[in-house]
């Protein structure tokens, strides 16, 4: 490995730091893929998978980026939770999902939550569209959506969106997260 290093014309230390953050990418993935797994299985994050990718996180964080490293990660997941805190209160996004987001922010690398929400948000509402196409229920869907915006905008408040439970209507939403994290990675990280 050394030597390989050397023939590059890098040094030691700047190839621990490539290996570092792409096994942290690496770990990221692996706890994305089982967070995905239990979703569809429980329909639901458990919390100890939360605390594993903030325990995973935070390791990550001090092995490449030192002591400093883990403020940094623990202030970027507060302030993803306190950002979409907001979509748990309407009720459009389920707790385990926001810290979930939260636990990507904390990561370090070129993780950018911002993109990664809106790729999740992208593939989450094709899907939703494919899946109402599918059931033959999106005008009846789409009708119920501009009676919620219209009762938000009447009251000037947000209600709560009555949701249409017709058989298994859940959304794995993890799934869509760990979607969107792949394609920022592939999109905006590795370019």
């Amino acid at each position: 490995m050394r030597k390989m290093v050397i023939i590059i014309g890098i040094t030691d230390e700047v190839a621990r730091e490539v290996m570092q953050l792409d096994l942290g990418e690496g770990l990221l993935v692996s706890y994305l893929a089982a967070v995905t797994v239990a979703d569809l299985k429980w329909k639901r994050i458990p919390n100890e998978m939360i605390l594993l990718g903030i325990w995973t996180g935070g390791c990550v964080s001090l092995s490449t980026l030192g002591v400093k490293g883990i403020g940094v990660s623990v202030m970027k997941g507060i302030a993803t939770l306190l950002l979409l805190y907001v979509l748990y209160l309407i009720h459009a996004l389920g707790a385990g999902d926001i810290k979930l987001y939260a636990v990507i922010a904390m990561y370090p690398g070129n993780v950018r939550i911002q993109s990664v929400v809106y790729f999740s948000f992208l593939t989450g509402a094709l899907a939703g569209l494919v899946r109402m196409i599918r059931k033959r229920q999106l005008l009846l869907r789409l009708s119920l959506l501009l009676s919620h915006i219209f009762a938000c905008v009447r009251q000037r408040r947000f209600v709560t969106y009555q949701t249409l439970e017709v058989g298994d209507s859940y959304l794995p939403f993890a799934l869509y997260i760990s979607l969107g994290y792949l394609i920022h990675y592939v999109w905006e990280v590795k370019q």
